[in-house]
């Protein structure tokens, strides 16, 4: 695995993530203040809607970047010109598909809204711009985009798409501010950044590749018979991702409860993503390796998976400890959980952020039949769970529900998973999955009792104690799991003192 790609992609990741989430939450506020509640709701509503058009080309990218590890590592041009030609035909194929679909629910699902304070006219126009935007990126980006990635150098992409997004957030609250403009003039300047971001995944495309990639005239479209498993598996994801409002809204005494619910998990929906870009940026480094030295790739796998569980103590730590203050500073105190439920919150980011390193073995190896089952099966049982304990228990009830889905079916199978088809000649230890739960909950009540304990460190300005928070837990959550690591993690000692030897040498060759 090349180390400067991947260290690229996470501090790229983390520097437009920080920019990122409080440019998002000004927007939405003074979006509130200039469109009101019922636009807003129309343009979220709207996203969601057009988000299922996503299960139409569920897994394709993922199969055809799966198929193009081989003939990529194998220097098969003609091979690869082929399946390229095939990804984008049907990308295009399905355009059409989308297109079709996005009109009808532009046209059709206005008349279905009781609100009536939007007059017709304009929520068919908004819906209509945000599906331009929604499938702009089908027609245009994703083909190039994934051949960026099969390059290795999934930190240009990161870079390309943190300017995309945080260009577009800073453009709205720019427009918000000092022009008087209609939100359809809004999403419309949206539509065309992301036109022009997909011109220039174009040309990034064709200057990586150069000749390698020839115009060829068979379309290898053999990938789309693996299509039907991976849909499977993005289906249970958006059931199991998106049943809690709807459960909530449903079953809960009150849609506050939804709104609670959906502020704790934008935040850590943002870590997670965090995660995730730091994963992805191995993930065809991992993939070409996988048809070259798969004792190899299990030692990177290792490497990555201490990795990503050292990421997600301390992020969690921080999230646990600080989260209430946060949500308090943001929205009010009258929507502060109790401390079970932010630790359950906690326990569900961290088995999302752990089974990041799962996907990335079992796409390389293309084992989406193989999981299929499982991966509906944890979805089923989060949904019957929820229905089941969400009446009584509220919040607490759907995030023991995600959580018995997470570790009860997730993890457990998916380490199961790996080591039986992926990595057979070692074994598996599904208890150090666990550990970093006790790592966690050490971190987190260590903070609690030296910022306790310490009163210089209580102050009355909100924003400089929730910075006071953010510093005191970051800093034990650090160093209980770079100990834990350093101490009794086998491969990540390796791992650093490879590194370290390394630096020594480029030091000493320096003198």
């Amino acid at each position: 695995m090349k180390k400067k790609p991947l260290i690229s992609n996470t501090l790229i990741s983390a520097f437009f993530m920080i920019i990122n989430l409080p440019l998002s939450l000004y927007q939405i506020r003074i979006f509130l203040d200039r469109y009101g509640a019922s636009v807003n709701g129309l343009i979220q509503t709207g996203n969601q809607s057009l988000s299922y058009l996503s299960l139409i080309e569920s897994g394709m990218c993922a199969v055809f970047l799966y198929y193009m590890y081989k003939p990529m590592a194998e220097r098969k041009n003609e091979e690869l010109s082929a399946l390229y030609a095939g990804f984008d035909y049907s990308m295009r194929q399905i355009v059409i598909k989308m297109i079709v679909i996005a009109f009808l629910i532009s046209l059709i699902f206005p008349l279905f809204i009781q609100d009536k304070s939007i007059p017709l006219f304009d929520m068919i126009s908004i819906l209509g711009i945000l599906s331009i935007r929604y499938i702009t990126p089908y027609y245009l980006t994703l083909a190039p985009k994934y051949m960026v990635i099969l390059k290795e150098k999934n930190y240009l992409v990161e870079l390309i798409d943190g300017v995309q997004n945080n260009s577009i957030l800073i453009i709205n609250i720019i427009l918000l501010k000092y022009f008087a403009i209609s939100v359809q003039v809004i999403l419309l300047i949206n539509a065309i950044v992301v036109f022009g971001i997909g011109l220039v995944y174009q040309k990034l495309m064709r200057h990586e590749y150069g000749s390698l990639l020839k115009k060829s005239e068979f379309k290898d479209t053999r990938p789309m018979h693996l299509r039907k498993y991976f849909l499977a598996h993005n289906i249970s994801s958006l059931v199991f991702n998106s049943a809690g409002n709807v459960v909530l809204s449903v079953f809960a005494p009150s849609l506050s409860f939804a709104f609670i619910y959906s502020s704790y998990n934008r935040i850590s929906g943002q870590a997670i993503s965090f995660i995730t870009k730091i994963v992805d940026g191995t993930r065809a480094s991992i993939g070409l390796m996988m048809w070259e030295d798969n004792e190899k790739t299990y030692h990177t796998f290792k490497i990555l998976q201490a990795i990503i569980q050292l990421c997600s103590i301390i992020i969690v730590s921080v999230y646990i400890f600080c989260i209430n203050d946060f949500i308090d500073l943001w929205i009010g105190l009258e929507f502060i959980l109790k401390p079970i439920d932010v630790f359950l919150f906690g326990a569900l980011l961290y088995a999302n952020g752990v089974l990041t390193t799962y996907y990335i073995v079992r796409d390389a190896k293309g084992l989406y039949k193989e999981s299929q089952n499982f991966t509906i099966f944890q979805s089923v049982l989060n949904v019957v769970l929820m229905v089941i304990l969400v009446p009584h228990i509220g919040i607490t009830g759907l995030l023991i529900a995600s959580c018995c889905g997470r570790y009860l079916v997730g993890i457990i199978q998916y380490e199961n998973l790996t080591y039986t088809l992926i990595f057979p000649a070692h074994k598996k230890n599904l208890f150090a999955a666990f550990i970093p739960i006790l790592l966690i909950v050490a971190s987190v009540f260590l903070s609690n009792s030296l910022f306790t304990n310490l009163s210089f460190l209580h102050l009355d300005n909100r924003i400089y104690q929730l910075i006071i928070l953010f510093i005191v837990s970051l800093a034990i959550s650090s160093i209980i799991s770079c100990l834990y690591f350093f101490l009794f993690n086998q491969t990540f000692q390796t791992f650093l003192r490879k590194q370290f030897s390394e630096i020594s040498r480029k030091i000493k060759n320096r003198l």
